[in-house]
């Protein structure tokens, strides 16, 4: 009752048996993966070789491996699959390989989205950082955060000064009109630009 994909290989590499879950996994009835290899089923174009080779190599010294390499479903679609292969030594002969696989398509588009996201807030952190116009970022108080250094050569403050001031505590000059800031304030409170 696994939810984890669980494939027999004999020495050769050829399916013997696998569970329900890994032909949910793959689209593939046990009938159509018996006696074939697993990379002859689901080898993906795309992987990486060097994964598969490293796999192989543990395998030929029969060192059990961890996996996660881009596979192919029956239907071609793409999916990711982690685990580990165990090789089974009797006699001194490789007998048979013991798989045990997860699909991991959506944690690893989610970390991929995740180092995506993070690489374009890496790339904006820097404009910001060196853009000419002052920008700050406010917490829930107004109260500020964080400056770039424009700000803090713009009002003469360092961030040190103006860390935890209010946006319109410091914009409060005396030729300041306080309609604007009036506006400002309920612009924000209503989470409008």
């Amino acid at each position: 009752h696994t939810t984890k994909g669980i494939v027999l290989t004999n020495g050769r590499g050829q399916v013997t048996w696998c569970n329900d879950a890994f032909c949910d996994m793959t689209g593939f009835r046990f009938s159509e993966l018996e006696g074939k290899t697993l990379l002859q089923m689901t080898r993906n174009p795309h992987a990486d070789q060097s994964e598969i080779d490293r796999i192989m190599i543990d395998l030929r010294n029969r060192k059990p491996s961890d996996i996660e390499v881009l596979a192919k479903r029956k239907d071609g679609q793409d999916f990711w699959l982690s685990g580990s292969i165990t090789p089974v030594v009797e006699n001194d002969r490789l007998n048979k390989v013991v798989h045990v696989f997860n699909d991991v398509t959506e944690e690893r588009e989610m970390r991929d989205r995740l180092a995506a996201a993070r690489s374009e807030a890496e790339r904006l952190a820097v404009v910001v950082r060196h853009a000419s116009d002052g920008i700050a970022i406010l917490g829930k108080d107004l109260a500020m955060t964080w400056a770039n250094p424009s700000l803090t050569r713009m009002t003469g403050y360092d961030f040190d000064e103006l860390k935890d001031v209010s946006l319109h505590e410091l914009l409060r000059g005396p030729d300041t009109n306080a309609e604007d800031i009036a506006d400002m304030l309920s612009a924000i409170a209503l989470r409008e630009p």
